[in-house]
């Protein structure tokens, strides 16, 4: 059998009925009679022998109905359950934990335990669902308090309702009006009542509406619900022939006109096989089979079978007592009208139209009308007169010319597999047939024989024999007809007949695959989990599908809704793997909300889809109490804050319709700190656990698109030895979630539906302004954790049983703006953004807090201690501000220089000048960033900076390295009394000018107070001096002479570190002492002034990897930060480029021998 798909619901049943007081039945599948019938015992004192009691049908009554107290134990045997051991007493554990150990079994309960009365509308006694959803809903609505009370649909369309009732009803068959038609049954005391998630003998669930105490009523009759009428109609008294059944009533047809003329034949007393019991017999069929056909097709017939049996048998003088007991042989579902048979629906309603044009063109489904009308359009072209005797007998009864017609035919049913009925002989008279032939696989159908008498060949009623073909070892139903943004599909129930234990499986199958009968096949095996054999064409298939689906339709299906993300859909409903909720946080299902979940989103990607646990009020008490015992006191707020992000991203697609941005979150620290275990317990509120370990671009953004509201957990995606072009996808990745941009790539729009959770060891976004003011960010101190993680993670696989009280708390604009507005006023420096940011975690976390009963003030912890940690400098650089940063970057690698950087005075001020075409593009070979050059020229000018104005610089990079060596080499007293003349600046373009204090402001933050003292952030300094150990001017000290005369500091102000460095006053040192630091400190001024195209000794460790190093001379190719690229001037040496430290380099000065 099918496991339930709601296993973890039959536990919350469980505990419910638990709770009430109530006993917990099991209920096994019902199981095949011809094997486990029903065996009334022996009961000789009263003349009763053990024996197997029948159907009507002669089939044995089946021990498992599907719907009394049974189960299968682990090994699939069924066992009763004596319902009557349990109506004083509730059972066991031991008991509960044998009789649910088999996933298979479902769930019930009894009556009259606390005054407990279910009240079962039958769907079997009303003529339409809608009838029956009206009359439930009618009681609801006379009487509201219902609606609070423990409410379900069945599998077969009815409800039940449950009350307390004080007096205790003396009936149990129901009406809705006094002495009224049957409806129902009130279960009382010894009445077991199936419940939900079992799964009935129709292979529908019972689907619960609300699980609640049931209300309590005085009576039944309060609430609209009476005893029905034991009265009997009473059949018609004898009449001759002539008289004819009561009038159709308005708006109805007359049952006995949709018989086929045979059963009217009989109804007038003519019997031509000379058995007038097997007439009647027929008749009877025939009428009860049309009322089946109308019924399911919401046509009003009036009339009834037992009305017009008992006109019959008086015709044909059988009394009235023998037509009761045919009637009582005879089985109404098990009937099906002659023309149904003959021509399928086609023929049916070709009847319809002919007695009733309004009823078929208001009834009839608008595929089978229209090719109704082209075929009586085409046959009275053929015959002028317009549709004849000779016509309608055609039309009505030659079954191959339907056939041949209706171009819908599609394979047959039969015993649970889709094939063919094949003609094999016909018969005159249904006596005639072989018994072989009426065995399993052949039927008989009425049809017409031609018969040679004397005088000619005469067309009579008979019966074509046929054998059934089997083209699939499967059947199915349509479920559901879905739509969606792929092209939708179909919810198929396939049924399979195995080692005669009928199996009832739900299948998606997305409309594409119903293309070709392999991908269909390839569908319902990926979807059933087994192999299954077909033999049907791509034709057959696709006019069964049709015939299906319009059966769907007729039976009042709806279309419903496929899910293309998990989570939080459109239109506010939460769709899960096991559980739906409406926008308010109430449990609904998919008749209510009209989605479907697909088990098939995100099969390629990987996507994981959250296990929602059973919802329970003490849920989130129960985690915040175990985290409380786990985390060291000072962790534990960020993990409640972590907490309440998770909260607020459940809401985030209502936040991001009125802001139209979300911000990410970012927990980091050391390792040990507890960030990872902080955010787990956040994305278990949600039903996720594992997360997310690799960042690659596209699964990151198919899984913000194909999870809703779900926090979206990376842990560490930043690893080790990561590139920088693969930390640059990651800042902008959270900088696009935040503002909610999507990514298209061949054909598929990524859009982003939920928000990230990102822990890592380094924090995120660091040396990227734009994703900085975007992050909310937590760091985690290492601290010890205390508690058991076991019992943690139990808690945390039970946490997210309150997600629906998170999802009741919806998005209040107007209190996030109160918070932010008190935020605000504590940040200082931050982004603007920031304080909305933290003004809704903030919110989120209090109102999780209130949820969980922890006394937490959020808003004064975010004030304490966040604000001041999103104050930082960092949180606020704009895109200006982290130009110059990098700038400064650039010039320390001599990668710019006075050749497109540098200082000139104007009268209105002292500027820094640049030649924005050269060094835009040098700065975007080197930086990935979120901000143009536009931008930036922009910036400059709001800070009284101004744009292409002309500016003098040094003619060529090669002009200006050459001059630093030189320069170089004078401080170390080579070349020697005059300083080198510096470049002249003779270049003159156009430039960005920014103020130069703003630049200097902006270089010396984040120094040290002896590097700012030192000149070391500045944009340039004087180095005219000779004196190689005189410290270099302060920027305010620069003259315009001195301006016209720089080094870059970077390379230079080493000498005054070295210095520094050297000897301090308070040290006493002898002369062979100062003779060794004034040598290491010259060598250290040799090392910081090397320059691309000198000639160098490697003096390192020599060994086996750096050996021919140490044996010739090196060429400086580049200089990176402390490190130099160096290269072999001989390449036939086959050594490839190396990286080596500025302090084992040794610069060869000119005569010294390599």
């Amino acid at each position: 059998m099918t496991v339930p798909p709601c296993i973890d619901e039959r536990g919350q049943v469980i505990d419910w009925l638990v709770r009430l007081q109530l006993p917990p039945l099991p209920v096994a599948p019902a199981k095949n009679p011809y094997k486990y019938p029903r065996v009334v015992s022996d009961k000789g004192d009263r003349g009763i022998w053990q024996h197997c009691p029948l159907t009507k049908d002669l089939k044995p009554n089946p021990a498992y109905t599907g719907k009394n107290p049974s189960y299968l134990d682990a090994a699939g045997e069924p066992h009763l359950v004596r319902h009557q051991d349990y109506q004083n007493r509730l059972p066991t554990k031991v008991e509960c934990q044998t009789w649910f150990a088999n996933p298979v079994n479902g769930i019930g309960t009894l009556g009259g335990w606390q005054d407990l009365v279910w009240l079962d509308f039958d769907r079997k006694q009303f003529d339409s669902q809608d009838e029956c959803n009206q009359a439930f809903y009618s009681i609801l609505t006379a009487h509201p308090e219902l609606t609070e009370s423990w409410s379900e649909q069945t599998q077969g369309g009815g409800y039940r309702l449950a009350v307390r009732c004080a007096q205790k009803p003396q009936f149990k068959n129901f009406a809705l009006e006094p002495s009224g038609r049957h409806r129902g049954e009130a279960q009382s005391t010894g009445s077991f009542s199936v419940l939900a998630p079992t799964i009935g003998v129709s292979g529908k669930l019972y689907v619960n509406m609300r699980r609640a105490e049931p209300v309590k009523i005085e009576s039944l009759e309060l609430i609209g619900i009476y005893p029905s009428s034991t009265r009997q109609s009473a059949h018609p008294t004898p009449r001759g022939r002539s008289d004819r059944p009561p009038s159709p009533v308005l708006g109805s047809l007359a049952l006995e006109e949709l018989g086929n003329p045979k059963s009217r034949a009989i109804l007038n007393g003519e019997d031509a096989t000379g058995d007038r019991s097997a007439a009647l017999t027929t008749a009877i069929r025939e009428w009860h089979g049309w009322q089946q056909w109308a019924l399911s097709n919401n046509i009003s017939v009036s009339g009834s079978p037992e009305d017009l049996a008992h006109y019959a048998g008086q015709a044909l003088g059988i009394d009235s007592d023998r037509v009761e007991r045919i009637l009582k042989t005879i089985s109404p579902t098990d009937c099906h009208p002659a023309a149904l048979y003959k021509g399928e629906q086609e023929a049916c309603w070709l009847k319809i139209r002919r007695l009733d044009r309004v009823t078929f063109d208001e009834k009839c489904p608008e595929l089978l009308k229209g090719t109704i009308i082209q075929k009586q359009r085409k046959q009275n072209e053929r015959q002028p007169g317009g549709e004849s005797d000779s016509s309608k007998v055609v039309a009505e009864n030659n079954a191959s010319e339907l056939k041949q017609n209706n171009r819908w035919s599609c394979p047959a049913s039969y015993n649970h597999e889709l094939g063919v009925w094949k003609n094999m002989k016909m018969f005159e008279d249904e006596s005639e047939i072989p018994e072989q032939m009426l065995s399993a696989g052949f039927r008989a159908v009425p049809s017409k024989v031609k018969v040679k008498t004397n005088e000619g060949t005469q067309i009579v009623d008979g019966y074509m024999v046929q054998a059934f073909e089997p083209k699939a070892n499967f059947d199915f139903h349509v479920d559901r007809i879905l739509e969606s943004k792929d092209g939708g599909g179909l919810v198929l129930t396939v049924e399979r007949l195995l080692a005669e234990q009928i199996t009832k499986s739900r299948v998606i199958i997305p409309s594409i695959a119903l293309n070709t009968v392999s991908d269909c096949l390839t569908a319902l095996k990926k979807g059933l989990g087994c192999n299954i054999s077909c033999l049907l064409k791509l034709d057959d298939l696709q006019r069964l599908i049709n015939v299906r689906t319009n059966e769907y339709l007729l039976r009042g299906g709806r279309v419903y809704k496929l899910i293309d993300r998990i989570g939080h859909q459109e239109d506010g409903t939460w769709v899960f793997e096991n559980i739906q909720f409406n926008s308010t946080g109430k449990l609904t299902t998919e008749e209510e909300s009209g989605w479907v979940f697909n088990p098939s989103l995100g099969e390629v990607e990987k996507i994981p889809s959250p296990k929602i646990a059973p919802q329970n009020p003490a849920a989130l008490k129960h985690l915040t109490a175990v985290c409380k015992e786990f985390f060291h006191p000072e962790t534990l707020p960020l993990v409640l804050f972590n907490c309440g992000f998770a909260t607020a991203v459940l809401h985030r697609q209502q936040i991001y319709q009125e802001e139209a941005c979300f911000p990410q979150c970012s927990n980091f620290g050391d390792a040990g700190g507890g960030k990872t275990t902080a955010a787990s317990v956040a994305s278990s509120l949600v039903g996720m656990f594992n997360p997310i370990a690799k960042f690659s671009e596209s699964v990151a953004y198919e899984l913000a698109k194909s999870l809703s509201g779900i926090v979206l957990f990376f842990d560490d995606p930043i690893k080790k030895g990561m590139k920088r072009e693969d930390r640059d996808k990651l800042d902008d990745y959270l900088w696009k979630l935040y503002n909610g941009a999507a990514r298209k790539v061949r054909g598929n729009e990524q859009v982003p539906h939920t928000a990230v959770l990102v822990t890592t060891n380094p924090a995120v976004g660091e040396d990227n302004a734009a994703v900085e003011s975007r992050l909310i960010k937590f760091y985690f101190a290492v601290k010890p954790t205390k508690g058991s993680l076991l019992t943690l993670r139990r808690a945390m696989k039970q946490a997210s049983g309150g997600i629906s009280q998170l999802i009741s708390l919806g998005y209040s604009r107007d209190d996030i703006a109160a918070l932010e507005d008190r935020i605000s006023k504590q940040l200082r420096s931050s982004h603007a953004r920031m304080s909305r940011n933290l003004a809704i975690v903030t919110h989120y976390t209090q109102k999780f807090c209130d949820l969980a009963e922890v006394e937490f003030d959020a808003l004064q912890y975010c004030l304490d201690y966040l604000c001041p940690s999103a104050d930082d400098a960092h949180s606020d650089v704009d895109s200006l501000s982290d130009f110059l940063e990098k700038l400064q970057s650039l010039k320390s690698q001599t990668l710019i220089g006075e050749w497109n950087v540098t200082t000139i005075e104007r009268e209105s001020g002292k500027y820094f000048a640049i030649c924005m075409t050269e060094v835009w593009e040098e700065f975007a070979r080197k930086f990935s960033v979120n901000y143009s050059k536009q931008s930036i020229t922009s910036l400059a000018k709001e800070h009284g900076g101004e744009a292409n104005r002309p500016a003098k610089f040094v003619g060529s990079k090669l002009e200006w390295i050459e001059y630093l060596k030189s320069a170089a080499a004078h401080q170390r007293g080579e070349g020697g009394n005059n300083p080198p003349t510096k470049p002249p600046k003779i270049d003159t373009r156009k430039a960005l000018l920014i103020p130069y204090d703003l630049v200097r402001q902006i270089w010396e933050a984040g120094q040290s107070d002896e590097a700012i003292a030192s000149g070391s952030n500045s944009p340039s300094s004087d180095v005219t001096s000779s004196e190689s150990n005189k410290p270099l001017s302060n920027p305010e000290e620069v003259t315009e002479e001195s301006s016209k005369n720089q080094v870059f500091q970077t390379q230079v102000t080493a000498v005054t570190a070295v210095t520094a460095e050297k000897v301090t006053p308070t040290q006493e040192v002898d002369t062979e002492s100062k003779r060794e630091v004034n040598s290491r400190w010259m060598a250290s001024v040799q090392m910081r002034t090397l320059a691309p195209g000198d000639r160098v000794r490697y003096s390192g460790n020599v060994d086996s990897d750096k050996q021919i190093c140490g044996q010739k001379p090196l060429i400086v190719e580049e200089i990176k930060g402390s490190e130099a690229v160096v290269s072999h001037p001989d390449w036939t040496f086959g050594i490839p480029r190396r990286l080596l430290p500025l302090s084992d380099l040794v610069l060869i000065k000119a005569g010294d021998v390599a």
